[in-house]
């Protein structure tokens, strides 16, 4: 039984779709088909109907041996006349069949849904547009995870090299004196690791001030002695403010590990399951295409494993907070300890919350003035283009400037008037500290968007002078000059080989369950061969997109062009989950497929007259080894990245002399 071309699929959705109370039973039809095929019976139609509706022709994948009279086969025209072109639907006739596909595949890839790192729930800030929203943030990831697993495995096993990079630049090598800060370098590389999943405003070109502060606050502990290029106090107080960043991104890693992998392990079951069934029965199509299904999502557990190991934060704004708030602190004492002669360390401008107001206020009157201007010579413009009279123009500015037009006379200034918006700097002085909440945008990390986060790339590969064992620590404007080199640049190249691993990933389990529902008897492309062809072609132009060199950080319209895609993709998934229980392919276009016919026979004329079991065998184990070794690979991983972000509740922050101010922390 088998199903028909993929440009039918259409067609297909539009017949099951039409009543159908006048179709027989596919059984009952076996019986007029086995009469007309042996001559006892016409049941009315003439010779010629009969000629079209019987199909006597070769049998694809039957072996040599094959009795071609036994096996009844009728065309697709025939199906439709004779058994009057029903739909054997599993909910109605077979709900034993429905039930039994629903607890063994669709509970357990629910499950394994559940164990997505979906981020917590928040109301979207005042005037935010709608899709900064968390709701539709964990919406679109949702549709980025299902509709183009290629490329959100990308993005979550590119993240882990990066994360296992950091992890071995921790480890003891090069000059001795590198080797007595590890417990500050494990701390700066694990901040550093996760300060890369979050979207900066200019990727490619980040603000300068935000890269030193970064480098800066990161780095400035382990340099000492000769290295050091400024106070040594200042040593002491970024490591103290890098320990407590540390230490908070630590706590807030989201935990759970063990319950994902439960929900692994009852994927792992189901799939067991699937195999005794199929083998069990060999040549039944109902339990084929069940594990055909399994295969097909068999990237799902995928997911879920890397993401053990590329985990999100359990609160991405309160994070991202900290991390505002530490720079902040570490380019006040960059700026501090690089005054001669030294200050004393109170005029060290440390965050507060009275200061952060202070500039939020600052900004927001300057962006204020900043539209005033652009408004003003928008209207500038229109009087020009439309020849409009001085006077008209003049009561349009005045509603942009209330205060610098009299009411009296021909728009002379007020005599308590300012002539405009003074510029922002000779309204106030601007202070000395930083607010990088602008340059740092969401978490994007797991493919929940799609974009390309290469900053801890970059950073560790622009630490040290060389790969060698004298290798020595840059100066901070070197690493700086560096990293902006690394990021203007061409994407790394273990990005691309991490893409083509996850796209290999995917589409190994797609060709699996494609292999054992096209070698199903009848032996062909089909309707469900060529709905999984279809997934693997939608959810395949994202991840072709975003390898474009114009996609490397898409656009707002280019993420809209790519969750399109997206959306028909999980479209695909979802049509296909719901026909495997709902038994909607059981009709004569699916049942005949592309080679024209469909027949009667059982799972034991399949077992005996086709090839069967060599693709069933190779389709499951192929398609379960990289289930079976991602499952290995990722628990080696677990335990061996596990130290860079390990900490309990339990554990107390390393004693410090608390030279640094540690009110950014509440």
């Amino acid at each position: 039984m088998r199903q028909p071309p993929t440009t039918n699929i259409a067609a297909v959705l539009l017949l099951t779709a039409a009543p159908l109370s006048h179709a027989q039973d596919f059984n009952v039809c076996q019986t007029r088909a086995e009469k007309l095929w042996n001559g006892t019976d016409t049941f009315g139609y003439t010779p010629d109907q009969i000629a079209r509706y019987l199909y006597r022709g070769p049998v694809v994948g039957a072996r040599d041996a094959f009795n071609r009279s036994e096996f009844i086969t009728l065309t697709i025209e025939g199906c439709k006349a004779v058994c009057q072109d029903p739909t054997d639907w599993y909910l109605t006739k077979d709900r034993t069949l429905a039930l039994g596909i629903i607890s063994n595949w669709v509970l357990p890839i629910i499950a394994l849904l559940a164990a997505l790192p979906y981020d917590s729930l928040h109301r979207r800030n005042a005037k935010a547009p709608w899709y900064h929203g968390r709701v539709a943030r964990t919406l679109g990831a949702l549709l980025n995870w299902l509709g183009s697993p290629q490329t959100a495995l990308t993005a979550t096993l590119f993240n882990i090299h990066q994360i296992r990079k950091c992890y071995l630049e921790t480890n003891p090598a090069g000059v001795a004196a590198d080797n007595n800060h590890q417990p500050a370098k494990k701390d700066a590389y694990y901040v550093l690791s996760a300060l890369g999943q979050f979207q900066f405003r200019d990727p490619d070109s980040p603000d300068e001030r935000l890269l030193l502060a970064l480098v800066y606050g990161l780095f400035r502990p382990i340099m000492d002695g000769p290295r050091e290029e400024d106070a040594p106090e200042a040593r002491i107080k970024t490591k103290e403010l890098l320990q407590e960043m540390a230490f908070q991104l630590r706590m807030l890693r989201r935990r759970g590990v063990y319950p994902a992998l439960v929900s692994i392990v009852v994927f792992f079951v189901a799939y067991g399951v699937s195999l005794v069934l199929a083998f069990g029965g060999l040549g039944d199509r109902a339990t084929a295409h069940s594990m055909a299904l399994g295969l097909l999502v068999s990237w799902l557990p995928l997911m879920v494993l890397f993401t053990i190991l590329d985990r999100n934060p359990v609160s991405a704004d309160r994070s991202k907070k900290l991390i505002t708030r530490w720079l902040w602190n570490a380019d006040a004492i960059r700026r501090w300890a690089a005054k001669k002669p030294l200050p004393h360390e109170d005029e060290i401008v440390w965050w507060s919350q009275e200061r952060e107001d202070e500039i939020r206020e600052l900004q927001r009157r300057e962006n204020d003035a900043m539209r005033a201007v652009e408004r003003e010579a928008e209207l500038q413009r229109r009087a020009r283009r439309h020849g409009r009279n001085k006077a008209s123009t003049d009561i349009e500015l005045a509603e942009v400037h209330p205060d610098t037009t009299s009411q009296e006379g021909d728009g002379a200034p007020a005599p308590n008037s300012q002539p405009g918006p003074a510029p922002l700097a000779q309204a106030r002085p601007q202070p000395e500290s930083a607010l990088f909440d602008d340059h740092i945008r969401g978490f994007v990390g797991q493919g929940r968007e799609i974009d390309y986060c290469g900053l801890a790339h970059a950073v560790a590969n622009s630490v040290y002078d060389s790969h060698e064992d004298t290798r020595q620590i840059r100066p901070i404007a070197a690493i700086v000059q560096e990293v902006r080199l690394e990021l203007s640049g061409h994407r790394a190249k273990s990005w691309r080989v991490m893409s083509i691993v996850a796209m290999a990933l995917v589409w190994l389990e797609i060709f699996m369950a494609f292999i054992i529902s096209y070698n199903t008897p009848t032996v062909g492309l089909g309707c469900r061969s060529g709905s999984y062809v279809i997934y693997g072609g939608l959810s395949s132009i994202p991840w072709v997109l975003h390898s474009l060199p114009g996609f490397k950080h898409p656009s707002f319209r280019q993420r809209v062009l790519i969750h399109c895609f997206n959306a028909l993709a999980l479209l695909s998934l979802l049509f296909i989950i719901f026909a495997q229980f709902s038994g909607v392919f059981n009709n004569c276009w699916c049942k005949s497929g592309v080679t024209g016919y469909m027949d009667f026979a059982n799972s034991d004329f399949y077992r005996d007259h086709f090839d069967v079991d060599a693709s069933w065998t190779a389709g499951s184990v192929v398609g379960a080894l990289p289930v079976v070794g991602s499952f290995l690979a990722s628990i080696i991983l677990l335990m061996r990245l596990k130290p860079l972000w390990q900490a309990s509740e339990q554990q107390i922050p390393p004693t410090r002399a608390l030279r640094a101010n540690m009110s950014w922390l509440i």
